[in-house]
């Protein structure tokens, strides 16, 4: 059942038009299925633990960096964001060559996602599950606001009389970490449009809550557990969010436009940083993870991930030129420079500078052709060396995780060049300057995706790695920055598999 809309009050978003897209990153989802399998002897006397999974399919991988509810004075609350999916398959059996092997112990299964605390803390996050082939989900969840788990919240009446939770903060305004022993009522957090179909009886929980992080938003640690039971006192539901600040790798997305034409945008620059931040590990574990021994079984779930706030620091409030601040630079262009030998490293709001990415549209040509056959979009990546100077390129391809129409997209390695359309002109080029394959010094170069080439040859001609240009020679367009307009940060979602002693449905453990 659908529980009510509360809504808590706030302020009359402004300055609609700046939008800040999160991307994130599901690590290697399309490119294998993951198993794992007992080895050794097939005399010895171990029970096989098998197991397979699969990230299925994800209908976006960005985020609309805005308060979930825009209200205006004398209208109804409107969403301005929706819940991202991503679907993935968990069995316990591998097939191998045509044969099936079935796991011949019990399993519980574990889902992770590991993202930094900025974009993780502030998510709504739900899982529901296929009840049948026709592809129905069926809610197993209610929707958990990870943030009402962190810290510390009040009951507020609201005008209507219905309560809901309101984050306590301190003097600054920054929220108040939780900690001790305490519940949470999913039903007071607030709704951000829940996925409620198929759902039986109320999906509402009261979590009790233990643990809590220390520190600051910008350096925190610790762990959090909820955990909600059943009827029958055993776990219906269980989450533990461990934090930890460590070195992470993130992208600052900046405005790219044409110098000569107002409004003619580009693909964004990125620059690429390193700093210590907090990272969060969410796992949640649920009685449907289960699966029982020696009997093939198949799931398909949802997990359904919604950003809730806007997220406001240095970083999303940089311009090019002007605000931010630049560290081993003479200029905001010299960040686009490779270093010399023993250079001091570019920063950029206090995080070292990798070096930087853009993507860019290149022919494609099929095998054996003289003329391409479409246009794909590869990322050009320029990681600087500050030790011995310079810098090295990396071409990837991106392209969507599934066949399914308006499938979300990742990126791939670029790793197999030739000379020529064709699989006998391989060619190994020095990838430390873009003029080994972009023609400058000699016939450009085409380059297969690792993913079975079906990208299909792409031509690098005139390719440029200087994200103020789009082509080398002949007629270019010269792009100019401005304001950020993204973030981008490198997230893992997978299933962890341990072997299960007691069915959890039935009132037990693992």
């Amino acid at each position: 059942m659908a529980k009510e809309c509360k809504r808590k009050k706030y302020p009359v978003l402004r300055y609609l038009s700046w939008l800040v897209i999160i991307g994130i990153l599901l690590a290697g989802v399309s490119l294998a299925r993951y198993t794992g399998a007992t080895s050794g002897s097939v005399s010895a006397p171990l029970s096989r633990f098998l197991y397979s999974y699969r990230i299925a399919d994800a209908s976006s991988l960005t985020f609309s960096n805005m308060d979930f509810w825009l209200e205006v004075e004398g209208r109804e609350p409107s969403a301005t964001n929706t819940a991202r999916s991503v679907r993935f398959d968990l069995c316990n059996y591998v097939e191998e060559g045509g044969t099936r092997r079935i796991s011949d112990v019990a399993l519980r299964s574990t889902l992770r996602f590991y993202a930094p605390a900025e974009f993780a803390g502030n998510l709504a996050i739900q899982l529901a599950e296929a009840t049948d082939v026709s592809g129905v989900y069926t809610a197993i969840t209610p929707q958990y606001l990870l943030s009402d788990l962190i810290y510390r919240v009040n009951e507020v009446q609201q005008a209507d009389g219905s309560v809901v939770y309101e984050t306590v903060t301190d003097e600054s305004g920054a929220p108040v970490f939780a900690e001790g022993a305490r519940t949470v009522s999913t039903a007071l957090s607030e709704n951000y449009n829940d996925f409620t179909d198929g759902a039986a009886d109320d999906l509402e929980q009261t979590l009790t809550v233990t643990g809590g992080f220390t520190g600051t938003q910008a350096a925190h640690e610790g762990v959090v557990t909820a955990v909600a039971q059943d009827t029958q006192g055993g776990e219906r539901a269980k989450l533990t969010l461990t934090a930890k600040v460590q070195d992470a790798r993130y992208s600052v997305g900046f405005t790219r436009t044409v110098e000569t034409t107002e409004g003619n945008v580009a693909p964004i620059l990125y620059l690429d940083c390193e700093a210590q931040i907090p990272f969060y590990t969410i796992d949640i574990d649920l009685p449907e993870f289960y699966f029982e021994a020696a009997q093939p079984q198949s799931k398909t779930f949802v997990l359904f991930i919604t950003s809730v706030n806007r997220i406001q620091n240095k970083d999303y409030s940089s311009v090019w030129g002007s605000v931010g601040d630049i560290g081993g630079a003479s200029s905001w262009e010299s960040l686009l420079e490779a270093p010399a030998a023993g250079q001091s490293a570019y920063t950029f709001n206090g995080a070292k500078v990798l070096g930087y990415h853009f993507n860019a549209t290149l022919p494609v040509y099929g095998q054996g052709s003289a003329s391409p056959s479409g246009e794909t979009t590869v990322r050009i990546t320029k990681t600087y060396d500050y030790e011995k100077g310079g810098a090295q390129l990396l071409f990837e391809h991106v392209a969507p995780i599934s066949e399914v129409q308006g499938s979300a997209a990742i990126v791939h390695d670029i790793r197999d060049f030739y000379s020529a359309p064709d699989p006998s002109a391989a060619y190994t080029p020095d990838l430390s300057a873009v003029e080994n394959v972009n023609g400058q010094n000699g016939a450009a170069l085409y380059g297969l995706c690792e993913r079975e080439g079906k990208s299909g040859y792409i031509s690098f001609a005139g390719i440029a790695d200087d994200p103020r240009l789009e082509r080398y020679g002949g007629a270019a367009d010269h792009y100019v920055f401005s304001e950020v307009l993204s973030k981008e940060y490198a997230t893992v979602l997978n299933v962890l598999f341990a072997q299960a002693s007691v069915n959890p449905a039935a009132g037990g453990g693992a």
